[in-house]
């Protein structure tokens, strides 16, 4: 089925309804818009100055071990549109988007430069959607990456690759 709104097909059913009709979307859109929002979020995360500033707010507001988590938090640099290294940051990236997603305050990014990344990261905090958009774009790079190790790997342990 074709949708007005892109020019790729075909587009894949969503279980969810707007206005009380089924939503069809795009499974490229639905991986670019994810992977445009994870960009922002991985930005912020990489940034000393905000891990730091998120590191403050947490511990003044009792919650030591996800400032703990944070400081200690390392994330992966990320290539447009290279899987592996979409996959070593889905990976580091799982570890605290739920924590800090519960508890991160929009009031810690109001002075930020960068705007346009700043209204990214808030959407993928403030959207629930970002995070179901996100655990299917981790499946797929993480399904990728088995397959590029699986073809990186020597014949004498096909056995052992194959049961990964």
């Amino acid at each position: 089925m074709k949708n007005n709104w892109c020019n790729s097909s075909p587009t894949i059913f969503v279980p969810f309804c707007k206005y009380g009709k089924p939503i069809f979307v795009c499974p490229k859109c639905v991986i670019a818009v994810c992977i445009v929002h994870l960009q922002a979020v991985v930005s912020h995360l990489r940034r000393r100055d905000f891990k730091i500033k998120c590191c403050k707010d947490f511990r003044a507001r009792g919650l030591h071990g996800l400032a703990d988590l944070l400081y200690d938090f390392s994330m992966p640099g990320f290539a447009k549109w290279r899987w592996t290294t979409l996959g070593d940051c889905c990976k580091q990236f799982k570890k605290i988007w739920a924590p800090f997603r519960l508890h991160f305050d929009p009031a810690m990014v109001q002075d930020a430069k960068d705007q346009s990344m700043t209204v990214r990261l808030l959407r993928a905090i403030d959207q629930p959607l970002f995070t179901i958009q996100f655990k299917l774009v981790d499946w797929i790079a993480d399904w990728l990456c088995k397959i590029s190790n699986w073809i990186g790997g020597c014949p004498c342990h096909t056995e052992e690759l194959l049961h990964q």
